[in-house]
């Protein structure tokens, strides 16, 4: 998948920042600061936008600062000074010369200390690279393991559903048989039990005339205690009288005084 370019405006952002934190704006740097991008677009970027600002400085068609002075020397007294400002002229192009000499130099030793700076950013950055390509490898490794242990869990899984699978159906089996034998009970169960409902009826007639007999019978042993009970009254009365018809005559008897002629 092609990486999206980073629009201009961030390019340029990330160069000023880097300036202000007093470091040298690289391609490598560019790329650190914007966490992506292509090194040799960025410092392409970044250094038009520079050219931009030296056009903008600088432009206009303004003459530089000595031709313009040997320019009004020129109008003032070309005749006279003609001599003297081809010498002067001489001067400053040998001036100017050495000065661009000077200027391509400090260009070769920036570029230099730029390539240097590229490449000490770049290494950093194959470091970076490296540790993200160790720290991938060590993931992908472990993803690998991951997924070979999820297939054989899955595996298993498999295992697991087609056994419970089978014992689900072993289990239907067994309840459908279980409903059909508790319905057949039921019926029978129900008919059981309007027969007993029958029965039940009918020992309820037969227990209420047996209470009926043992209330009767017992108004009759109740009537044959308390019977019994004023024969025995009755009993003793007349034991009494006997009793007490038998034991007056002795009682007469010993009472009566003793014969007189028999005591002399």
């Amino acid at each position: 998948m092609r990486t999206p370019d980073v629009p201009n405006e961030d390019i340029i952002a990330a160069g000023e920042q880097i300036r202000k934190e007093q470091r040298r704006v690289t391609g490598f740097a560019l790329r650190k600061e914007l966490g992506g991008g292509n090194a040799k677009r960025l410092i392409a970027v970044w250094e038009d936008h520079l050219k931009s600002l030296g056009d903008e400085e600088f432009g206009g068609g303004a003459l530089p600062s000595e031709l313009e002075e040997t320019l009004k020397e020129l109008l003032s007294g070309f005749e006279m000074h003609i001599r003297k400002l081809a010498v002067r002229l001489n001067d400053r192009a040998t001036s100017i010369s050495e000065h661009r000499v000077q200027e391509v130099m400090e260009a070769a030793r920036e570029d230099k200390e730029k390539a240097q700076a590229e490449l000490v950013d770049a290494a950093y950055t194959v470091e970076e690279l490296e540790k993200d390509v160790a720290y991938l490898t060590s993931e992908r490794d472990e993803f690998y393991a991951d997924r070979k242990k999820a297939q054989t869990d899955i595996v298993d899984l498999k295992g697991t559903i087609a056994n419970l699978e089978r014992d689900l159906a072993i289990v239907k089996n067994e309840r459908d048989a279980a409903t059909k034998a508790r319905k057949a009970d039921e019926k029978a169960l129900k008919g059981e039990i309007k027969g007993l409902s029958s029965k039940n009826k009918s020992l309820a007639d037969q227990l209420r005339k047996v209470e009926a007999e043992r209330d009767r019978m017992k108004t009759e042993v109740m009537e044959a205690r308390t019977d019994a009970r004023l024969r025995k009254e009755q009993m003793n009365d007349l034991m009494e009288r006997i009793s007490i018809e038998h034991r007056q005559p002795h009682e007469e008897a010993q009472a009566e005084p003793p014969d007189q002629g028999s005591s002399s």
